[in-house]
């Protein structure tokens, strides 16, 4: 199978796998010859990639590293609470009410909704995936494939947040506190008004200074609440902390360190916000989000990750996630650059199995030459076959 670009799916190729709704609901089966109209309508939806049937590429399954239904399960369990925390926040919102005294006379209901969206349930599901797992790999493609519905940005900080917490070793119940925390990092934005979070273009300075509340707010919403460990929610109110001191709200440093519990870390950000952060900041800009960043292509996030690694984003934490986020992960669609034999130079391959010792040099099925026609499917191993070098399609 191979990790077609939406764009780059044509009429009469075949899907390599079943695709399915939010819901759960079967819209196309497995070896189903594709047509525009079906073509047209997974772009309206917000499909990025859809797996393609190619003769040679049979055994090629990219990884997931959480199931479909699991991912359908977080985002019932995100849609049930955000629905009903609307119901307390509209009003308050339209009436531009003191929103800090709104939650703490909203405290008990917004307890009560935590407990009926049942997150611990869903998150010990995530993360027992992702233990199963002898080593992890961070699979981009998989993701932004998967990635289609409301809560996506959401889902995908919390598989990485867990994915960077099993990369260090992290006990299950450190994984299920990291996980809730992660889950719900986000929740405070649910009391900024809708136009400053829809507002196309820059932000003004009172309106920056509104949206920064957000990670006061959801801090506040998951204190106090038997169901939610200090330690998860103090990951909504240091997310945006920077390692210099230069974020908010608190304006708290970081040290640049592991964050296992071996190092101490009192008066420092704490290690769960600074992994949320590095997870955050890889979403936003491989899939691009509003007033932060356009989605940019695996190389060039990486390379804006990087630089922000030291001063606003942790160093170790940065390290362990280059070490587990392959720029070419399996199943994705490649074109050769460089070639010591001019004759493979422009043609399409796809990825059939990464490195673990060295996530850039994978092994690469060759199955189409440079004018599109069919070729004796051919594997190069990077690790071995020295002097090659490829795009994404």
């Amino acid at each position: 199978m191979v990790l077609y670009s939406i764009d780059e799916v044509k009429e009469g190729m075949v899907v390599a796998e079943s695709i399915f709704d939010n819901t759960g609901r079967l819209m196309i089966a497995a070896g189903f010859q594709i047509k525009r109209p079906i073509i047209e309508m997974l772009k309206k939806r917000g499909y990025q990639k859809i797996g393609i049937s190619v003769e040679g590429a049979e055994g090629i399954i990219p990884e997931t590293v959480v199931s479909q239904q699991v991912r359908r399960e977080m985002s019932s369990v995100l849609d049930h609470s955000s629905k009903n925390l609307n119901t307390i926040f509209d009003q308050t919102r339209k009436a531009k009410d003191d929103i800090i005294e709104s939650i703490k006379k909203s405290k008990s209901a917004i307890n009560d909704i935590m407990a009926k969206a049942d997150m611990l349930g869903v998150i010990t599901k995530v993360v027992d995936d992702i233990l199963t797992e002898p080593w992890t790999v961070v699979n981009l493609t998989n993701l932004q494939q998967s990635g289609h519905g409301v809560y996506d940005h959401t889902i995908n900080v919390t598989i990485v947040s867990l994915c960077i917490g099993h990369k260090y070793k992290f006990s299950a119940d450190e994984m299920k506190q990291l996980g809730l925390g992660a889950l719900n990092y986000d929740l405070g934005m649910m009391a900024i008004p809708e136009e400053i979070l829809k507002k196309d273009g820059p932000l003004t300075k009172e309106e920056t200074a509104v949206f920064q509340q957000h990670t006061t707010y959801g801090y506040l919403m998951l204190s106090e609440n038997a169901l939610i460990p200090p330690t998860s929610s103090v990951a909504a109110l240091g997310h945006h902390e920077f390692q210099d001191g230069s974020g908010y709200p608190r304006g708290t440093k970081g040290d640049n360190r592991p964050p296992v519990k071996s190092f101490s870390k009192t008066g420092l950000i704490h290690r769960f916000a600074e992994i949320v952060a590095v997870a955050d900041v890889y979403d936003m800009l491989t899939n691009g989000r509003n007033h932060f960043s356009a989605k940019l292509s695996p190389v060039d996030a990486f390379k804006k990750i990087i630089a922000m690694s030291g001063s606003k984003l942790n160093a170790d934490i940065v390290k362990c996630l280059l070490s587990i986020a392959p720029i070419f992960p399996v199943g994705t669609h490649v074109r050769i650059t460089k070639s010591p034999l001019p004759d493979l130079v422009g043609c399409f391959g796809v990825i059939a199995k990464v490195n673990p010792a060295s996530l850039h040099e994978p092994q690469v099925l060759v199955y189409e030459s440079k004018n599109r026609a069919k070729i004796k499917p051919l594997t190069l191993d990077f690790s071995k076959h020295k002097g090659f070098s490829m795009e994404l399609v």
